[in-house]
């Protein structure tokens, strides 16, 4: 997802940036999530932020689909290593491996998955890049 042709240095920052957004949407959720509390937990400045994503929409947009794309690719590999480790799969044998949605392991990852989805209607970079990730994930499952 994030753009590669940076400097060692610009990408060092621009990580440290995207960690520290992931720790305060965790703490403040994506509706709670200031710049100003980004930058402090990243140590630069908001200007920074905005020379390197944009606005706060770009910043949200490239944490959130990177986390969205994370969850969902961890979800498929662990579900194709379960399947693939049954030898005679039975539908009560697939039970498992396709967890119940009030499952108490994922609260946390459906939640930021639910706000992730609702903030896409006011963002367009994060609808468009949401939509990439669908025909990646697609793909992958190919």
């Amino acid at each position: 997802m994030p753009d590669t042709n940076f400097s060692p240095r610009i990408t060092a920052t621009r990580d440290q940036i995207i960690a520290a957004t992931r720790c305060e949407i965790d703490a403040k959720g994506i509706l709670g999530l200031r710049v100003q509390d980004v930058a402090e937990r990243a140590h630069v400045s908001v200007p920074l932020i905005y020379k390197y994503f944009g606005d706060r929409d770009g910043l949200l947009s490239e944490v959130l689909v990177t986390m969205f794309d994370q969850f969902v690719k961890a979800q498929v590999d662990t579900a194709r290593a379960m399947f693939n480790a049954l030898t005679e799969p039975t539908v009560k044998d697939l039970f498992p491996i396709f967890r119940v949605p009030n499952d108490a392991a994922r609260s946390s990852a459906r939640w930021a998955n639910l706000q992730t989805m609702a903030a896409s209607i006011d963002n367009p970079g994060l609808r468009m890049k949401l939509g990439e990730v669908q025909i990646e994930t697609i793909n992958y499952l190919a």
